[in-house]
Order: structure tokens, then sequence, then C-alpha cells
């Protein structure tokens, strides 16, 4: 697509091999929390860990000037300074490519070492009577225990770590133009600016609140089809009930942790100086809200009707990221960008 509209044969290449670079890098993660975890979900959640952990040192040293040197302790890091079009260095590259052999090489060792059909962090033995879990929703809840865990500690870190670039954005406005023109619509003073770059940073949050919600309602169609729900099934429980008790979760648990985030955030920005409440980013996050149930809603009506469509859940999300935080950067017409839900949030 770059070269049809006048990209460079080279620019082109070069940023080809940086996507690649990075999907290479996170295969060879993946390939190493395969081993580590003996759950898919517990592979999964390590290997997320690892990608927002990259993705925060990649963000802190592309946001604060001063910080430039740990652009090298993250991969994403490293495909950043391949430069295409504008450097088009490759040599960072090389170091994308060593660090994936070197996790396939770790990953091989440690497949060769773990139990077979079990991972290096066996799993813990259930308890010897039912207690809590004897409900449906005892039961949905316990089922994404490390989930939620996880996840509101996620919400924590982020809602610190985005407060404290609200110090940077000026610096961060002449670095990326880009970005001036995500904000150029909430105004020109420098308070309106830092609120409207809080208020970006919040959205963001709330996409990825939607992740957590929608990554719950799909744990429902991996229960059904490890055949661990047919048992419940088979006695008093119906069918509604089972779902009802995973839905609700998918809303209270990413709503609690958007408005954990949105307080962090904003406790975070009012310690480094910027001209904003914790009232005001915590009612952002309330308000935010319902937008984020409208994705969590998608992937509730895909999974519970047509369940091997459930990718289809996953499409939502993307779009809203694209068009809230890609969107403005292309000047898309109103009722394009107005496809977000977070679009609506006033």
């Amino acid at each position: 697509m770059t070269l049809i509209f006048g990209g460079g044969a080279a620019a082109s290449a070069a940023l080809c091999a940086t996507f690649t670079a990075s999907g290479v890098v996170f295969a060879g993660v993946a390939a190493v929390t395969a081993q580590i975890g003996s759950f898919a979900r517990t592979a999964n959640s390590i290997a997320v860990t690892v990608l927002g952990a990259c993705y925060l040192i990649r963000g802190y040293a592309g946001t604060s000037p001063d910080a430039e040197w740990a652009i090298w302790l993250s991969p994403l890091g490293w495909t950043q300074k391949v430069a295409p079009a504008t450097g088009n260095n490759w040599w960072p590259l090389l170091a994308c490519l060593g660090l994936a052999i070197v996790l396939v090489a770790v990953a091989h060792t440690l497949a060769a070492r773990r139990d077979f059909g079990m991972g290096i962090i066996p799993p813990s033995p259930g308890p010897a009577r039912g207690g809590s879990v004897a409900s449906a929703f005892g039961l949905a809840l316990r089922l994404h225990r490390g989930s939620i865990i996880s996840w509101t500690i996620a919400f924590v870190v982020l809602g610190a770590v985005f407060g404290s670039l609200s110090s940077s954005i000026g610096d961060l406005i002449a670095h990326n133009p880009q970005m001036g023109a995500i904000l150029a619509a909430g105004g020109g003073s420098e308070a309106d600016l830092t609120f409207q770059f809080l208020l970006t940073l919040l959205k963001i949050l709330g996409i990825i609140a939607a992740v957590y919600g929608v990554q719950i309602i799909n744990r429902v169609f991996i229960e059904e089809s490890e055949y661990r729900v047919e048992p419940l099934l088979a006695g008093a429980l119906s069918r509604t009930k089972f779902y009802a008790s995973h839905v609700a979760i998918a809303l209270v648990g990413p709503a609690a942790a958007l408005v954990i985030g949105g307080f962090m955030l904003g406790v975070t920005a009012s310690a480094v100086g910027a001209n904003v409440t914790i009232v005001d980013l915590v009612l952002q996050s309330i308000a935010s809200v319902p937008a984020i149930w409208i994705l969590i809603g998608i992937a509730v009506l895909v999974v519970g009707a047509k369940p091997e469509a459930r990718l289809v859940s996953w499409f939502g999300v993307v779009a809203t990221f694209v068009l809230t935080i890609i969107g403005p950067t292309f000047n898309l017409w109103d009722w394009v960008l107005g496809i977000s839900p977070l679009w609506h949030v006033p």
C-alpha cells in the first residue's frame, strides 16, 4: 500500500520489516510463556504483560526528552530506530532477530524440562469443598480471579505512568505533530491541551478496558469447548444464569478498572503539576463506561449467538482504536469518527 501511495521501495521494505521484526520477537516471547504456563490463559497473560511492559517503556522513552536511553530497553524501541523513510537503518533489526533466536532457544530448553501436559508453573490443586464456587457467580468470579487481579494492577500502573506524562505535553507536541492534531480540537491554551492529552490517554485506557471485558466473554466459549460446563448445565444451573454470571463480571470488572485507572491518572497528573483535578478525571472515566460497555456488548452478542464467529468481537475494539486514536490525524469525516462509541462521550 505504501508503494501505491508513493512510498519508496526501500522505505516500504523497512516499514514492513519493522512490523515483521516485532511479530517475530513476540512470537519468541509467546514460545517461552507457552512453556511456563500450564494453561493457555496463564501463558497469554504473561505474554501480554511482557508486551504491555515493552509498550510502556517505549511510550515513556518517546514522550520524555530525558529518557531517550530507555528506548533500548524495549524491542519496540529498537524497531523505532529503523526510522523507515528517514533513516532506513537496518541494523536494529539484527538485534530483534538475535533476541528472537535467544527466546526460541530458551523455549526449546524449557520444553525439554517441563512435565508433559504441564508448564514450568504447575496448577494448584482445588479446595476440598466448594465454598463460594458452589454458586454460578462465585464460580465465575473464581475463574476470572487471576484476570481481575492482574488487570486491576495493570490499570493502576498504566494510570500512574500515563499521568506522569502530562508534565511533558509541550515537548510531546513539539516532537509529535500528529499528537498535536489529535488534541487541537480541545482548545489552544496549555491547560486545555494538557486536559485533552489526559483525555486521549483516558480513551486509550478505555480501549484497554474493552479488551479486558472481551477477553472475559471469550473465556465462556473456552469453558464450553473444553467440556467443563456440561456437568454444570446437566444439573440445576441454566445456561442463561451461567452466561449472565460471566457477563456481569465482564461489565463490572472493566468499568471498575477504568475508574481506578482514571483515579491514578488524576493523582499522578496532579502530583506533577498538571492543571486538572482528580474528580475531573474520575467523572470522565465514569462517563466513558457506557461506551466501553458497547464494545463488550458486541462480544456478548457474538459469543452468545454465534460463538464460532467470536473473532468479530475483537473487530469493534480494533476499529475503535483506529478511529479514536489514529482517525483524527487523517481528518476523517465526523460521521466516520462517530462509528467509535468513544466519539460520543461528552
